[in-house]
């Protein structure tokens, strides 16, 4: 819905519906990434740079040292919907994805095609405790 008011550049449409759901759900880079693009095209540079610096933020905390590439080194989310968009942003395509358990932790396991590196195929590896636990939490209630 919001790409689609974008692309028929009803700017103003798109930040009324986007600054709501952001007040819903602030941690959403994708929300963000939509702000930054309306505030961009009605030359809000100072609102733009803002929702910038937070997509920048919001994927820098989740690698936070890590490389994602093994179960010891997986990235950390808080939420399945962060892995997919981390990944949009990081110019990969999952081709498959997998649950694993290690040492008491969950693992989503995606094999993504590298689209900057001509689709080479690369495996990335995310710690989901926090969303695995959430929802036991959500289905003990």
């Amino acid at each position: 819905l919001l790409f689609s008011l974008l692309n028929e550049k009803k700017v103003d449409q798109t930040l009324k519906k986007v600054n709501q759901l952001l007040d819903k759900v602030f941690v959403d880079a994708e929300l963000h990434y939509i702000a930054f693009i309306a505030n961009s095209e009605s030359e809000n540079k100072e609102k733009a740079e803002f929702h910038k610096g937070v997509i920048r933020g919001l994927l820098d905390s989740i690698q936070e040292n890590k490389k994602g590439g093994s179960e010891e080194d997986a990235f950390v989310v808080i939420n399945v919907h962060e892995e997919y968009t981390f990944l949009r942003f990081s110019n990969m395509q999952v081709t498959k994805q997998s649950l694993s358990h290690k040492d008491g932790h969950s693992y989503d396991i995606m094999v993504c095609k590298d689209m900057g590196h001509e689709g080479r195929e690369v495996t990335v590896y995310f710690n989901v405790d926090i969303p695995t636990q959430s929802l036991r939490d959500a289905l003990a209630n």
